[in-house]
């Protein structure tokens, strides 16, 4: 929070308080990282250019839940991201995006809830984990690593 972070914030408030880009340092360090200004200015000044954006399925990728979120090309402006209909997915495709979808709600249901059962849960299911005990293991040296951080789990 005191690097990379720190140096965005601060060159989007300089960015901000001159209503220009002019001067502004692109901080890079990643891919992600490297686009945040190429992206603030396409919606500032309306570019309607187009991204990988995540934004809520809502009926894009068909046979998906409408409240998942998914990462689609839209065409980005000052009115926001405009997604491009996919249809369907194949199964393959749809068994991964549902196990991501499946991880990513079961870790925000164990947040706000303080679920630790959800929580093991959603970390037995990621695809880096895949097991049970080891997904125990992990989640608890979590908690401990991230005292005063993390809501308490019960």
């Amino acid at each position: 929070m005191d690097g990379r972070e720190k140096q965005v914030f601060s060159e989007c408030r300089r960015a901000v308080s001159q209503n220009s880009l002019d001067g502004i340092h692109v901080v890079k360090n990643e891919a992600h990282g490297d686009m945040i200004l190429s992206i603030a200015e396409a919606i500032y000044l309306n570019k309607n250019a187009y991204y990988i954006i995540m934004v809520k399925n809502e009926g894009i990728i068909e046979n998906l839940p409408d409240d998942a979120v998914v990462e689609v090309t839209c065409l980005l402006g000052s009115r926001g991201p405009k997604p491009f209909h996919t249809g369907p997915v194949s199964v393959f495709y749809k068994a991964l995006l549902e196990n991501q979808y499946a991880y990513e709600r079961l870790t925000c249901e164990a947040y706000f809830e303080g679920n630790y059962t959800k929580a093991l849960q959603a970390l037995t299911l990621n695809r880096t984990v895949t097991d049970a005990k080891k997904a125990r293991k992990i989640l608890d040296r979590l908690i401990e690593e991230n005292k005063g951080y993390w809501p308490k789990l019960t």
